[in-house]
């Protein structure tokens, strides 16, 4: 829910206040691989999560909501679980 209402209230913060390096690292590499901007402040890292999860993110979609957010960021932590065992 912190990260809904963040990238909502507060989407101009860099993203590394909510975001672990290796989730950027993650979400960057999705961005890239995506044909998306990578994500420089909490509220485009937010929409990346949501996109994970399911949200379309047209021009028109209201922003992701917990579900997706939820969704998203379980996907992520699989894909930072794999990133940290391929790494190491």
């Amino acid at each position: 829910m912190l990260m809904t209402l963040l990238g909502r209230e507060q989407p101009d913060l860099p993203a590394g206040e909510l975001f672990t390096i290796i989730e950027l690292t993650v979400l960057q590499t999705f961005a890239k691989r995506s044909n998306l901007k990578p994500p420089e402040t909490i509220g485009e890292a937010v929409r990346l999560v949501g996109r994970l999860g399911g949200h379309q993110g047209r021009k028109n979609d209201p922003p992701p909501g917990h579900m997706a957010i939820w969704s998203g960021y379980g996907r992520l932590q699989d894909l930072c679980l794999g990133f940290e065992l391929n790494s190491g």
